[in-house]
């Protein structure tokens, strides 16, 4: 039996995905190579690259007036490249606006603080990153800001914005890693988002960057060629070998996706088992959610046991019934169980009757 993997990342992945890659590494269709010996510059990778960008419009609804680009380090290497783009000759009356909602955004607020002047307007690092935070302290009369960056989910706390911070025209960019393509959003509303691929989009290795060109025409020319997203642009996320089997994985994915009917249908199946699985936990007596009710994640749904010393016995009963990836972050070590997209109704429903057992055997 297949373990289920609730793991916050590399997630799991559809198991017509996975056929589908598995056989791409001995021969990718007809073409007699194996998708690790494919060129970049070849006509083959420029046909999965060209689909695979029009899947994410399509799935999105990206318009011209945004580039897709396909870039490496991961999301946190975006913590440094934004404000090394973005902040670069700013004024002394300019700076950047930061949200600090969770570990990732803090770690993108120091990040950033490298490189330029960071107002940080709301946070809940107070309460253990508890709650959204949701009053704003905007210093107008003082300060210019260049933008406004906030991560619409976090991961390891397991909250999630219900709306768009959207504030006086500032222009808006969103840490998307662990809640993209779960969901509609309004592409519009934001100048760019950015998203690790290990969770929703596919295999992991690739970041993907979704960035509004007229945004990206105040970059300076005076950063390096790797690191400025002019460049990537211009180049069509070529400009350095990209991992092309993590973007094939993508494509895959995507079709997948696509093939469901789109973001509609899997943000309907998304809400159906996070509304499934928090029942349970309020039902449940052993078991107790940890942050604000109106503030859950439906991607990252964390929890404790409210007996400590039951948490062993949890443990083995989920291990014993093939359940992997249940555990929290090791800054805050309860139990976390992610829905990603791949993640179906059985499981979720598989994953109930086993915290209900576990009430029968305990309580």
């Amino acid at each position: 039996m297949k373990k289920y993997n609730f793991g916050a990342g590399p997630s799991t992945i559809s198991d017509e995905v996975y056929r589908k890659l598995s056989k791409s590494i001995i021969k990718l269709n007809d073409y007699d190579l194996s998708i690790l010996e494919i060129s970049h510059r070849s006509n083959i990778f420029d046909d999965i690259l060209e689909k695979t960008i029009y899947l994410f419009r399509k799935l999105l609804n990206i318009n011209n007036d945004y580039s897709v680009l396909f870039l490496s380090g991961g999301a946190t290497k975006q913590f440094f490249m934004i404000p090394y783009n973005f902040l670069e000759n700013i004024k002394k009356n300019e700076c950047a606006g930061y949200i600090d909602s969770g570990f990732w955004s803090y770690k993108a607020i120091n990040y950033a603080k490298y490189f330029g002047n960071i107002d940080v307007i709301a946070s809940s690092r107070h309460d253990n990153y508890k709650f959204i935070p949701k009053k704003y302290k905007i210093l107008f009369d003082k300060k210019k800001y260049k933008y406004l960056h906030f991560t619409s989910n976090n991961t390891i706390v397991g909250t999630q914005f219900k709306q768009i911070p959207k504030i006086n025209n500032i222009p808006i960019i969103s840490d998307m890693s662990s809640d993209i393509l779960s969901k509609f959003i309004n592409i519009r509303d934001f100048d760019m988002i950015y998203a690790s691929s290990q969770k929703n989009i596919g295999p992991l290795g690739v970041t993907i960057v979704i960035i509004k060109k007229e945004f990206a025409k105040s970059i300076s020319n005076n950063i390096p060629g790797i690191m400025n997203y002019k460049n990537h642009i211009n180049s069509k996320s070529v400009m350095n070998t990209p991992n092309i089997f993590a973007i094939y994985g993508i494509m895959l994915n995507l079709e997948w996706l696509k093939n469901k009917g789109g973001i509609k249908i899997i943000e309907e199946e998304n809400n159906l088992k996070a509304k499934l699985l928090y029942s349970e936990i309020d039902r449940n007596s052993m078991l107790e959610g940890t942050v604000n009710i109106e503030d859950r994640s439906f991607m990252n749904i964390c929890f404790n046991i409210k007996n400590k010393d039951l948490k062993d016995k949890l443990v083995m009963l989920l291990n014993e019934n093939n359940i992997v990836g249940f555990l929290g972050h090791k800054l805050h070590p309860y139990f976390r169980i992610s829905l990603y997209n791949a993640i179906n109704l059985h499981q979720v429903k598989f994953l109930i009757k086993i915290l209900q057992l576990f009430e029968k055997k305990y309580s």
